[in-house]
């Protein structure tokens, strides 16, 4: 009689234990279920945006900006060890590690490269965006492309893609604001702050362009 109620009841204890692993195995499931869902509707927002990004692209004149905060330029007395000298339209640039240079008073101040300069290996550090179908090189307000000719392989300088998304600004891009609406510029670009996956980023916004009209 004792070995029948023993089975009884390491049936029912078994039971039991089979049920609640069982109930825990739904839920394990339905959670995952659930973050899969969260994470398709995540991806395809942020692919949504990422199109309207695309799409959008605005224009400024230089007069409707309000300097909020307008950094000093970077300036050097000599230039750093290892620099090379670069030539583009007559104008010569000194370049060294992702920065390029130009002689101003008597010392080098850090400039902005023109578009169309091209250099033979990317800076460390350099982040990588996708815009539309390009995919563009960027470092401390610049932007590059990959370029072949021949058997050489080279990195030009590029207009901002509009709507690209960078990790930072350089630490001389000024804090402008226009139409009351807090922003940066540099080089005649404007990025807006936004937040992805909880980390503040940089989106291209617009570009001051002195050719177009005033808009009312």
């Amino acid at each position: 009689m004792k070995k029948v109620i023993f089975l009884i009841v390491l049936i029912i204890a078994t039971t039991l234990v089979y049920d609640k692993a069982d109930a825990q195995r739904r839920r394990v499931r339905r959670k995952f279920r659930k973050e899969r869902r969260q994470d398709r509707r995540r991806v395809v927002r942020r692919a949504n945006r990422r199109r309207n990004r695309r799409i959008v692209r605005r224009c400024f004149r230089r007069s409707r900006l309000v300097y909020r905060v307008r950094p000093a330029r970077r300036r050097v007395a000599v230039l750093p060890t290892g620099h090379i000298v670069l030539t583009h339209r007559t104008r010569r640039y000194y370049y060294h590690r992702g920065l390029f240079y130009r002689p101003l008073d008597g010392r080098y101040v850090v400039v902005a490269a023109p578009p169309g300069i091209r250099i033979r290996t990317l800076p460390v550090g350099y982040y990588t965006v996708v815009a539309g179908p390009a995919t563009y090189y960027y470092y401390q307000g610049m932007y590059y492309t990959r370029v072949t000719t021949g058997n050489e392989t080279a990195y030009e300088v590029t207009k901002p893609p509009t709507g690209a998304v960078v990790p930072n600004l350089p630490e001389d891009a000024s804090k402008v604001a226009i139409d009351e609406q807090d922003l940066y510029e540099y080089d005649s670009t404007l990025y807006k702050k936004v937040v992805e996956e909880d980390i503040e980023k940089y989106e291209v916004y617009g570009e001051i362009d002195d050719s177009v009209e005033e808009e009312d």
